[in-house]
């Protein structure tokens, strides 16, 4: 289970899925998995651009895991 609000996404690097993502052995057995939120300004973007919105917004916000501490989580229901 996760939740994300109508303007956010995950974005996955290492993996196609989400569910490949929790059936990957190092996440097997994790009753919760943590994502760091990377924040997006405006990109100095004045006009519409009909691109998705990875094209279109490419700059973070300077991104330091001790300063930004804000996350998504998904949780496992059951795990056998």
């Amino acid at each position: 289970m996760s939740f994300f609000d109508i303007d956010e996404f995950l974005e996955l690097k290492n993996s196609t899925s989400i569910q490949e993502l929790l059936d990957n052995k190092r996440y097997k057995n994790c009753q919760n998995i943590k994502f760091n939120w990377l924040i997006y300004t405006d990109n100095d973007k004045l006009y519409y651009e009909n691109k998705p919105v990875q094209e279109r917004f490419t700059q973070p916000l300077y991104n330091n895991r001790f300063f930004n501490q804000h996350i998504k989580s998904t949780v496992r229901g059951n795990l056998p």
